[in-house]
């Protein structure tokens, strides 16, 4: 796919403002929040922004913005459509649109760029909904286009409200409704071109609005289009009492910036997002100073499901003091601190933080060949070999229960129960298998609790093939990274992660599930490398129970994907609707497989 484009409507009047409020200086340096949207747009991949303005804002020709810039000029001032098909000669390939008065928060932006590189398609589009409350403005009344969703997360249609304001929203205050932020493929310009020519001579004041055009294109082009729950808070400029209030926020942002708090000197020439979990947004930037070039991991940590970053970072630096001291043979990632010592730096969309870039490195997804599963397996148990004498005790779970059977069993009946119909009903073959799994997992897992419990361990937590950093000349082990999963725990979880996570030859979403099984070669390399350096140490209890293992881990990971599925998709991202179910049936496939496999 070529570079990602970012169409920026900005040739709006800002009549209830007063003047152009997309160039009103919001930041302790005269920024606006455009310079703020397009500096975010290119940490997520963005490498070019369409700027919609009017002909007499050539000057904005001559701003140095954070991204390359071209520009489109809208006249007359026909709506948003009217200015997105302004940029029509411009537009190359699947796009984003944003409006130029509005702060859509970092995470909206890798939300829309992973959209455009995973799922975007003449038939696929996605619009980003935030919660209505958060929308509303204590300075006067605004007007909002809700959402509404199918059980899928698909919109149906879309409510234009008026005159909403906080006491008074005709409209549910958790409704999601859209604040101008989509991605869109390049053939709906196609379709603009169809359909906006011919409504030129008639349109006299009225204005052609975009969610107009896109219920229309569904309607006529069978476009289904995805509705992103946001995942930070939206900031906007409506009337001129909100812009003291849209200062105080970026002066915040400002102070907290993550990229320039650890390196003030430094200016980014290349950013790349990095794929591969499914949590974290995760960027190397490439910085240049006056002396040298280098590069920087920066992960955005999600506060969903890590709500307290600093325990992450205090694991992993108890963790790495305990490998120092010990003499550990492999690279340690700590993270990096500010000048002023800081090793988070809190944002608007949650808490950032910056590793060490380790070069001449590469991980996989899934392995080519046995020695490196060998390989893999081997760097665990040495990691395990040099913790085994840590306090186990001494690390706090960041996700409790993590691998509580029990707990997780309770959790998934709760979600099954409150499952919409037709969910439930295309999952009742999955649902009945990992019952029928579940009750004899369930019980061992508890006997060994309350009759025989396994010594407890430091756990990776997520041991998977793209959490080992493999050295591109010589194949080995350069380093294990991703911690933010340890726990106390058996270590019968971690190897059952390796077995699921290495021996199965099949993408997690692979649709024809009679390719799943365990690869024999690949479990017999796990096995020899794990227990080259554990077995001296493992003691038997945990030794004849590295097969229950496996089969918890597998069965957890079904139960997850399918509890994510009939929930709605919330926790495990989706490119489509049956996803998780897809991802969970591949488990219960695997689960059965480990059987014949030990």
């Amino acid at each position: 796919m070529a570079g990602l484009q970012l169409v920026v409507l900005a040739a709006g009047m800002g009549r209830r403002f007063g003047g152009d409020k997309q160039m009103a200086e919001v930041g302790p340096h005269g920024e606006w929040l455009l310079d703020y949207a397009l500096y975010d747009a290119r940490l997520a991949g963005f490498t070019e922004a369409i700027l919609v303005v009017r002909h007499e804002m050539i000057v904005w020709s001559e701003r140095e913005f954070p991204l390359p810039v071209q520009l489109a000029y809208q006249m007359p001032l026909l709506g948003t459509a009217h200015a997105l098909w302004a940029a029509r000669d411009l537009i190359k390939g699947p796009f984003a649109v944003i409006n130029a008065d509005d702060f859509y928060g970092r995470a909206s932006y890798f939300q829309l760029a992973g959209f455009l590189r995973e799922v975007c398609s003449p038939s696929e589009y996605a619009v980003i909904g935030f919660p209505l409350g958060e929308t509303l403005a204590d300075s006067g009344p605004v007007s909002r286009a809700v959402l509404q969703t199918d059980p899928n997360g698909y919109l149906v249609d879309i409510e234009e409200y008026k005159g909403l304001e906080k006491s008074n929203s005709e409209a549910s205050l958790h409704a999601l409704v859209s604040m101008n932020s989509w991605a869109l493929d390049r053939s709906f310009m196609d379709f603009l071109e169809e359909k906006i020519p011919p409504l030129l001579g008639q349109l006299n004041e009225k204005e052609l609005l975009l969610p107009t055009m896109i219920r229309q294109a569904m309607a006529e082009r069978s476009v289904r289009v995805k509705v992103l729950p946001a995942r930070t808070r939206w900031i906007g400029i409506t009337h001129p009492s909100d812009l003291e209030l849209v200062r105080e926020r970026m002066r915040r942002l400002y102070e907290e910036e993550v990229f320039p708090a650890f390196f003030p000197s430094g200016k980014i020439t290349k950013t790349t997002v990095l794929t591969g979990g499914y949590i974290n947004q995760t960027s190397l930037v490439e910085w240049s100073s006056d002396r040298e070039t280098f590069q920087t991991v920066f992960q955005g940590i999600n506060p969903t499901i890590f709500p307290d970053p600093e325990l992450l970072n205090k694991n992993n630096e108890l963790i790495a003091a305990h490998l120092k001291a010990h003499s550990y043979p492999k690279e340690i990632l700590v993270p990096l601190a500010t000048p002023e010592g800081k090793t988070l730096v809190p944002a608007l969309d949650g808490a950032w933080r910056a590793f060490p870039f380790i070069a001449g490195t590469f991980t996989r997804t899934k392995a080519t060949d046995a020695s490196e599963v060998r390989a893999a397996a081997a760097a665990i148990g040495e990691w395990h070999s040099f913790l085994k004498d840590m306090d186990p005790l001494s690390i706090q779970p960041a996700i409790p229960h993590f691998f509580d059977l029990t707990y997780r069993w309770k959790q998934f009946m709760v979600v099954r129960q409150n499952a919409p119909e037709d969910r439930s009903r295309k999952a009742w073959l999955e649902i009945l298998q990992l019952s029928s799994e579940g009750r004899d997992l369930t019980w061992h897992y508890e006997y060994l609790k309350t009759f025989n419990p396994l010594p407890l361990r430091i756990l990776h937590g997520d041991p998977k093939l793209s959490n080992i950093l493999f050295d591109e000349k010589t194949g080995e082990v350069r380093a294990i990274i991703d911690w933010d999963t340890v726990q106390p725990g058996w270590i019968i979880f971690d190897f059952g992660d390796m077995v699921r996570a290495y021996t199965n030859p099949c993408a997690e979403d692979e649709p024809d599930v009679m390719k799943v099984k365990v690869h024999r070669p690949y479990m017999d390399a796990l096995l020899e490398g794990f227990l080259a350096q554990t077995e001296p140490w493992l003691r038997p209890s945990e030794r004849i129970n590295l097969r229950l293992g496996a089969q918890c881990v597998i069965w957890l990971q079904a139960l997850r994907f399918l509890a994510d599925y009939l929930s709605g998709d919330h926790y495990y991202p989706v490119e489509y609707p049956e996803q998780n179910l897809v991802r969970a049936r591949n488990q219960l496939r695997l689960l059965n497989s480990i059987k014949f496999s030990f």
